[in-house]
């Protein structure tokens, strides 16, 4: 709705002479509704009038191999159909928010973080458990009020989105993740979790 402020886009991280973009913030209720360019894309808005708000680009500036992905689309249909598109993750788009006749209106779950290995054999094989980093934040939603409807941030750390009766949940605290999106009816967003700086060495 009108008077919610856009999330503000990550900062540039610098470390060992490798740069990585911040993530991109998103939609807002009130100009800009679309989500912002970034290493992932903010999702974009549920905001008057009716229609689908832009996706904010990933990937930007553009790297070799891509750095993020895409947020997702946002939807606004009238009074209560309105929801924010989920932010790009890692390895993962955002999702677009579900509007009226695509089923139950919805907020689009985060996109999926990448995966790293916790271990790795002599062959230099990735061995063991897996974790995973820098999920998308979901978006939130106002259609139906309720836990089971919260969309889910994207495996990763990415927060949950917020709905009328839940808020939004913060990115989970050394993943990256993205914080989930609140709901129209004043609810606030979550805070990104701080980032993590993981060092591959062999051991002598």
């Amino acid at each position: 709705g009108s008077g919610q402020a856009a999330g503000g886009s990550g900062t540039v991280s610098t470390f060992l002479g490798i740069t990585s973009a911040g993530g991109g913030g998103g939609g807002s209720g009130c100009s800009p509704n679309a989500g912002q360019n970034g290493g992932s894309g903010g999702g974009g808005a549920a905001s008057f009038p009716p229609g689908a708000y832009q996706k904010g680009c990933g990937n930007t500036p553009p790297v070799s191999p891509p750095q993020g992905n895409p947020g997702g689309s946002g939807y606004d249909g009238v009074s209560t159909n309105s929801s924010a598109g989920g932010g790009g993750g890692a390895i993962g788009e955002g999702n677009d928010a579900r509007g009226p006749g695509q089923g139950t209106n919805s907020g689009g779950p985060g996109g999926a973080g990448a995966g790293i290995p916790t271990a790795f054999g002599a062959n230099g094989q990735p061995c063991g458990s897996f974790r995973y980093y820098a999920g998308g934040g979901a978006g939130g939603q106002d259609s139906s009020p309720g836990a089971p409807n919260k969309a889910a941030g994207g495996i990763g750390g990415g927060g949950c989105g917020g709905t009328p009766a839940n808020a939004a949940t913060a990115g989970t605290a050394n993943t990256g993740g993205g914080g989930g999106s609140g709901a129209d009816s004043g609810c606030v967003s979550g805070a990104g979790g701080s980032g993590i700086v993981i060092i591959r060495y062999k051991f002598q």
